[in-house]
């Protein structure tokens, strides 16, 4: 993805806030957040429970601000990331309007 433009950043801020990942392409002049959303926890007897799955208040008024910056903002679950990391980054490319999967598949 760098070599194609993209800069990646991890816990940026952004105003007050900290988000999980900023990708930037100041030759296209895109701004993507992508915030993941739950916290795995793995109960004694085994059992992996996510929490904070997203859409509450607080994220709709995150998404809000980050938007009146110019950024596009996409959530992504804890989980989607540990079993369909391919799904993720073809969800990124969607939001970043890409026209060949490749530009962040690769």
């Amino acid at each position: 993805m760098v070599v194609e433009g993209w800069d990646p950043q991890v816990h940026v801020k952004i105003g007050d806030i900290e988000v999980d990942f900023v990708l930037t392409n100041p030759d296209r002049g895109i701004r993507l957040v992508v915030e993941v959303d739950g916290e795995t926890v793995i109960k004694p007897d085994g059992e992996i429970i996510e929490t904070h799955i997203g859409g509450s208040h607080k994220d709709k008024s995150r998404d809000t601000f980050l938007m009146g910056k110019g950024y596009k903002v996409l959530r992504v679950q804890t989980r989607s990331i540990r079993e369909t990391p391919r799904d993720v980054l073809r969800k990124i490319a969607e939001t970043l309007e890409l026209n060949r999967e490749d530009d962040i598949l690769d």
